[in-house]
């Protein structure tokens, strides 16, 4: 099979930045007569993301680190996984607190739940600090020069592939 690569990461992570921003403003207005207060319901959205944050750093991440020196290839392919595994994580806060907000009739969810989504996005957004923390995976192996090889080549960018 012939290596195809995809979408832009970054255009991605904004499209799923987009959507949960777009999905508080839609329950916002759909909850004109709730309450904007904090309860504990409404930091139920803050602790799914640090659950979620949690299980990719210590369970889904070493899993998919390479554990031998990988190919350039290799490498591209765990980057864009690596990104398309974090995406779903990082909507967990805004889709549980539309839950919250429509089932409480709490519009402070929506706020909480989307500060949580915009944390992940930011730590997790495909650019030069995700490059940095797969680079530091890449040295016990000796293969971050691949990966700088790699982001030279496409200046800088990463283009989502998967074979």
């Amino acid at each position: 099979m012939t290596a195809a690569e995809g979408t832009d990461a970054s255009v991605l992570a904004g499209a799923v930045v987009a959507s949960s921003v777009g999905l508080c403003v839609v329950g916002l207005f759909a909850l004109p007569d709730a309450t904007l207060g904090i309860t504990g319901a409404t930091l139920i959205p803050l602790l799914l993301g640090a659950a979620g944050f949690l299980v990719m750093m210590l369970f889904v991440d070493p899993v998919i680190t390479p554990k031998q020196r990988p190919t350039r290839d290799e490498i591209h392919v765990w980057l864009s996984k690596t990104v398309v595994y974090r995406l779903p994580v990082t909507e967990i806060p805004v889709l549980s607190c539309l839950v919250i907000a429509f089932a409480g009739q709490e519009r402070g969810a929506l706020l909480t739940g989307l500060l949580g989504t915009l944390v992940l996005a930011t730590v997790w957004w495909p650019g030069e600090q995700y490059f940095n923390a797969m680079r530091r995976r890449l040295q016990p192996l000796s293969a971050d020069g691949l990966l700088d090889e790699l982001l030279t080549a496409a200046n800088g960018r990463l283009k989502l592939r998967t074979r």
